[in-house]
C-alpha cells in the first residue's frame, strides 16, 4: 500500500530530478566536454544527442509528476491508501 506521504516524496524526489536535469552545465564542464572529443563535428554529435536525451528524461518526469498529482487529488475524496476498500460480506439472501 502507497500512503500519501509516500507519493509527496516521490513528488519531491521528481522535483529534485527535473532540476537536476534542466540545471545548464558550468563553462568548465563545456570546456572538459569539448576537449575530450577529437573532431568538432563528434562534439556536435554528441551535444545533440545529450540534448535529446535531456528532453526526453525532462518529458518523462514531467508527465510522472503530473500523473502522480492527478492520483493524489483523487485521494483527497477517496481515502488514505492506495487499495485500502472495505469490503461488505453481504450474500445473496434469495436463496
Amino acid at each position: 500500500m502507497t500512503t500519501r506521504a509516500e507519493v509527496l516524496k516521490t513528488i519531491e524526489k521528481i522535483e529534485l530530478d527535473l532540476a537536476a536535469t534542466l540545471k545548464r552545465p558550468t563553462v568548465m564542464q563545456r570546456l572538459r566536454f569539448f576537449l575530450s572529443h577529437k573532431t568538432i563535428s563528434s562534439w556536435r554529435k554528441n551535444s545533440i544527442k545529450i540534448k535529446t536525451e535531456r528532453k526526453a528524461k525532462v518529458k518523462k518526469l514531467r508527465t510522472r509528476k503530473e500523473n502522480l498529482l492527478k492520483a493524489l487529488s483523487i485521494w483527497l475524496d477517496a481515502g488514505d491508501v492506495i487499495g485500502k476498500y472495505t469490503r461488505t460480506n453481504e450474500e445473496n439472501k434469495n436463496g
